[in-house]
Order: C-alpha cells, then structure tokens, then sequence
C-alpha cells in the first residue's frame, strides 16, 4: 500500500503555485479539498485544475514534476 498523501501534497503544490504567480489555480485546489463531498469528486477537481499546469512553462520544472506527479497518482487511484 502507497503511503503517498495526495491532500498534502496538493496543498503543498497550491502553495508552490501561488508563489509562481497563480493565485486562482491556487485557491482552487485548496476549495477542492476543503469542499469536495468525496474523495472521487476531490481527485476529479484536482485533476481538473493541475493539468493546464502540467507543461506551463511559468512554473519551475521541480513544481511541475510534482504535479505530473500527482496528476498521474490521481489517475491510477481513479482507475
């Protein structure tokens, strides 16, 4: 069993990102875990929101490993 923690690690993201000059995508990954009603629905959202961040080339390759990262954790966990 993976002991990886996808809320830490979105929110640790969200504030990586926010430093990077993306305050909205920010705030939206901390509403979707505060606010998502499940666990499928708080992945789908997160998925949602980091994706168009993947490639974007504003955000330091680091962070944007972390998201591909954690995209790609959501999507086996969703499987």
């Amino acid at each position: 069993m993976s002991t990886y923690d996808h809320y830490t690690e979105a929110k640790c993201i969200a504030d990586q990102i926010e430093g990077a000059g993306f305050p909205e995508q920010a705030e939206q990954v901390r509403q979707a875990i505060e606010n998502g009603v499940s666990g499928t629905e708080i992945f789908m959202q997160l998925r949602c929101y980091l994706s168009p961040l993947k490639n974007n080339d504003r955000i330091d390759q680091q962070v944007r490993h972390r998201v591909n990262l954690l995209v790609d954790k959501i999507d086996d966990a969703l499987l």
